[in-house]
Protein backbone atom coordinates (compact mmCIF):
# COMPACT_ATOMS: atom_id res chain seq x y z
CA UNK A 1 0.00 0.00 0.00
CA UNK A 2 1.12 3.77 -0.96
CA UNK A 3 0.19 6.41 1.47
CA UNK A 4 1.04 10.17 0.71
CA UNK A 5 1.01 12.48 3.41
CA UNK A 6 1.10 15.37 1.72
CA UNK A 7 -1.52 15.07 -0.02
CA UNK A 8 -3.87 12.55 1.72
CA UNK A 9 -3.89 9.67 -0.94
CA UNK A 10 -3.43 6.49 -0.89
CA UNK A 11 -3.80 3.58 -3.00
CA UNK A 12 -3.19 -0.52 -3.50
CA UNK A 13 -0.92 -1.55 -6.17
CA UNK A 14 0.29 -4.81 -7.27
CA UNK A 15 3.01 -7.00 -5.50
CA UNK A 16 5.47 -6.97 -8.61
CA UNK A 17 5.02 -3.81 -9.78
CA UNK A 18 7.53 -1.16 -9.43
CA UNK A 19 6.81 2.40 -7.29
CA UNK A 20 8.37 5.35 -7.46
CA UNK A 21 7.43 8.40 -5.40
CA UNK A 22 8.36 11.74 -4.99
CA UNK A 23 8.40 15.29 -7.17
CA UNK A 24 10.97 14.18 -9.70
CA UNK A 25 8.88 10.99 -10.87
CA UNK A 26 8.15 11.34 -14.34
CA UNK A 27 5.61 8.42 -16.39
CA UNK A 28 8.24 8.39 -18.99
CA UNK A 29 9.76 5.67 -16.42
CA UNK A 30 7.78 3.20 -17.28
CA UNK A 31 8.93 3.75 -20.92
CA UNK A 32 5.72 4.37 -22.52
CA UNK A 33 6.78 7.51 -24.44
CA UNK A 34 4.57 9.62 -26.63
CA UNK A 35 2.52 11.94 -24.16
CA UNK A 36 0.21 14.99 -25.09
CA UNK A 37 2.51 18.27 -24.00
CA UNK A 38 1.40 22.17 -24.42
CA UNK A 39 2.95 25.61 -22.82
CA UNK A 40 0.39 25.28 -20.31
CA UNK A 41 0.39 21.32 -19.32
CA UNK A 42 3.73 19.33 -17.97
CA UNK A 43 4.68 15.76 -19.22
CA UNK A 44 2.15 13.85 -18.89
CA UNK A 45 -0.43 16.34 -16.96
CA UNK A 46 -3.52 17.30 -18.35
CA UNK A 47 -4.91 19.93 -16.13
CA UNK A 48 -5.74 23.59 -18.07
CA UNK A 49 -3.64 25.47 -15.86
CA UNK A 50 -0.22 24.99 -15.15
CA UNK A 51 1.12 23.99 -11.12
CA UNK A 52 0.67 20.11 -11.09
CA UNK A 53 3.01 17.95 -8.96
CA UNK A 54 3.61 14.08 -9.80
CA UNK A 55 2.92 12.28 -6.45
CA UNK A 56 3.54 8.21 -7.50
CA UNK A 57 3.76 6.41 -10.04
CA UNK A 58 3.35 2.78 -10.67
CA UNK A 59 4.89 0.81 -13.50
CA UNK A 60 4.21 -2.75 -14.13
CA UNK A 61 7.10 -5.49 -15.11
CA UNK A 62 8.03 -4.75 -19.05
CA UNK A 63 7.02 -9.25 -18.65
CA UNK A 64 4.08 -9.13 -17.97
CA UNK A 65 2.64 -10.18 -21.19
CA UNK A 66 5.24 -12.79 -22.79
CA UNK A 67 4.51 -13.06 -26.22
CA UNK A 68 2.87 -9.65 -26.94
CA UNK A 69 3.69 -6.51 -28.41
CA UNK A 70 2.98 -5.37 -24.46
CA UNK A 71 5.84 -2.38 -23.98
CA UNK A 72 4.69 -1.29 -20.94
CA UNK A 73 1.92 0.36 -18.70
CA UNK A 74 1.42 2.64 -15.59
CA UNK A 75 -0.68 4.04 -13.19
CA UNK A 76 0.44 7.57 -12.22
CA UNK A 77 -1.17 10.52 -9.58
CA UNK A 78 -1.08 14.01 -10.06
CA UNK A 79 -2.10 16.70 -7.76
CA UNK A 80 -2.74 20.57 -8.92
CA UNK A 81 -3.87 23.10 -6.25
CA UNK A 82 -3.95 26.03 -8.80
CA UNK A 83 -7.36 24.36 -10.36
CA UNK A 84 -10.27 25.45 -9.11
CA UNK A 85 -13.12 22.62 -8.63
CA UNK A 86 -14.45 24.10 -12.32
CA UNK A 87 -11.13 24.07 -13.87
CA UNK A 88 -10.89 20.59 -12.80
CA UNK A 89 -14.15 18.94 -14.80
CA UNK A 90 -11.91 20.09 -18.03
CA UNK A 91 -8.51 18.72 -19.76
CA UNK A 92 -5.94 20.68 -21.47
CA UNK A 93 -6.43 17.58 -23.95
CA UNK A 94 -9.21 16.07 -24.74
CA UNK A 95 -10.25 12.49 -26.90
CA UNK A 96 -10.19 13.47 -30.58
CA UNK A 97 -10.41 9.72 -32.24
CA UNK A 98 -13.87 10.20 -33.70
CA UNK A 99 -14.00 9.80 -37.76
CA UNK A 100 -14.03 14.13 -38.57
CA UNK A 101 -11.53 14.42 -35.86
CA UNK A 102 -13.34 16.97 -33.31
CA UNK A 103 -12.99 17.25 -29.79
CA UNK A 104 -14.92 14.36 -27.92
CA UNK A 105 -16.11 15.74 -24.45
CA UNK A 106 -15.09 14.57 -21.84
CA UNK A 107 -17.11 11.99 -19.94
CA UNK A 108 -18.59 11.52 -15.77
CA UNK A 109 -17.52 8.13 -14.82
CA UNK A 110 -17.78 6.92 -11.62
CA UNK A 111 -14.88 4.85 -9.58
CA UNK A 112 -15.88 3.15 -6.54
CA UNK A 113 -18.20 5.94 -5.01
CA UNK A 114 -16.14 8.44 -6.44
CA UNK A 115 -17.61 10.66 -9.61
CA UNK A 116 -15.00 11.58 -11.91
CA UNK A 117 -14.01 13.24 -15.43
CA UNK A 118 -12.31 11.25 -18.09
CA UNK A 119 -10.77 11.35 -21.35
CA UNK A 120 -8.31 9.32 -22.57
CA UNK A 121 -5.43 10.06 -25.95
CA UNK A 122 -4.03 7.79 -28.52
CA UNK A 123 -0.91 8.33 -30.89
CA UNK A 124 0.15 5.47 -32.90
CA UNK A 125 2.87 5.15 -35.84
CA UNK A 126 3.92 2.17 -37.82
CA UNK A 127 5.70 0.18 -34.90
CA UNK A 128 4.19 2.16 -31.99
CA UNK A 129 1.39 2.67 -29.92
CA UNK A 130 0.82 4.84 -26.75
CA UNK A 131 -2.72 4.81 -25.30
CA UNK A 132 -3.58 7.02 -22.17
CA UNK A 133 -6.87 7.90 -19.67
CA UNK A 134 -6.99 11.12 -17.51
CA UNK A 135 -9.04 10.98 -14.70
CA UNK A 136 -10.09 14.12 -12.70
CA UNK A 137 -11.54 14.54 -8.87
CA UNK A 138 -11.73 17.41 -6.71
CA UNK A 139 -10.90 17.46 -3.20
CA UNK A 140 -9.24 19.19 -0.51
CA UNK A 141 -8.83 22.05 -2.21
CA UNK A 142 -6.61 20.62 -5.41
CA UNK A 143 -7.33 18.40 -8.49
CA UNK A 144 -6.63 14.83 -8.46
CA UNK A 145 -5.71 13.84 -11.62
CA UNK A 146 -5.06 9.48 -12.40
CA UNK A 147 -3.00 8.53 -15.47
CA UNK A 148 -3.34 5.46 -17.06
CA UNK A 149 -1.17 4.60 -19.50
CA UNK A 150 -0.23 1.79 -22.08
CA UNK A 151 2.41 1.74 -24.42
CA UNK A 152 2.79 -1.18 -27.49
CA UNK A 153 5.74 -1.51 -29.93
CA UNK A 154 6.81 -4.15 -32.50
CA UNK A 155 4.84 -5.90 -35.04
CA UNK A 156 2.42 -7.71 -33.45
CA UNK A 157 2.68 -10.12 -36.50
CA UNK A 158 5.77 -11.35 -36.99
CA UNK A 159 7.41 -13.68 -35.16
CA UNK A 160 4.31 -15.22 -33.58
CA UNK A 161 3.54 -12.24 -31.17
CA UNK A 162 0.21 -10.96 -30.52
CA UNK A 163 -1.35 -8.35 -29.75
CA UNK A 164 -1.95 -7.47 -26.20
CA UNK A 165 -5.34 -7.52 -24.61
CA UNK A 166 -5.39 -3.80 -24.02
CA UNK A 167 -8.92 -4.23 -22.36
CA UNK A 168 -7.20 -6.27 -19.97
CA UNK A 169 -4.37 -4.18 -19.47
CA UNK A 170 -6.17 -1.53 -18.45
CA UNK A 171 -8.63 -3.60 -15.82
CA UNK A 172 -5.52 -3.61 -14.08
CA UNK A 173 -4.39 -0.12 -14.00
CA UNK A 174 -8.15 0.33 -12.79
CA UNK A 175 -8.07 -2.02 -10.24
CA UNK A 176 -5.01 0.27 -8.74
CA UNK A 177 -7.34 3.52 -9.11
CA UNK A 178 -10.25 1.92 -8.13
CA UNK A 179 -8.51 1.84 -4.19
CA UNK A 180 -7.57 4.96 -4.13
CA UNK A 181 -8.24 7.09 -0.97
CA UNK A 182 -8.18 10.45 -0.16
CA UNK A 183 -8.02 11.30 3.14
CA UNK A 184 -7.84 15.14 4.64
CA UNK A 185 -4.45 16.68 4.62
CA UNK A 186 -2.44 16.41 7.73
CA UNK A 187 -1.18 20.48 7.74
CA UNK A 188 2.38 19.75 9.66
CA UNK A 189 3.34 17.75 6.56
CA UNK A 190 1.64 20.44 4.21
CA UNK A 191 4.76 22.09 3.55
CA UNK A 192 7.48 18.96 3.52
CA UNK A 193 9.06 17.99 0.26
CA UNK A 194 8.19 14.69 -1.02
CA UNK A 195 11.25 12.32 -1.02
CA UNK A 196 11.78 10.31 -3.82
CA UNK A 197 12.16 6.54 -3.51
CA UNK A 198 11.90 3.56 -5.88
CA UNK A 199 10.46 0.22 -3.75
CA UNK A 200 8.67 -2.73 -4.82
CA UNK A 201 4.83 -3.34 -4.49
CA UNK A 202 2.95 -4.91 -2.06
CA UNK A 203 -0.97 -4.98 -1.33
Amino acid sequence: MYTDANSGISFLYPRKALLISGGKVKPDLAGVGAVPTSATTNVSMNFVQPGGVTIATVALPDKSYPGTDFASAFFNVNVNRSVSQQECEHFAFVDTRNADGEPIDAEKVKVGATEMEMTSNFSANAIKQDETQYYHNYENGACYEYVLGLGTEGFATEGGIKHVNRDAVFAKLEKILATVKINPIVEEHAAEPAATSVISGKE
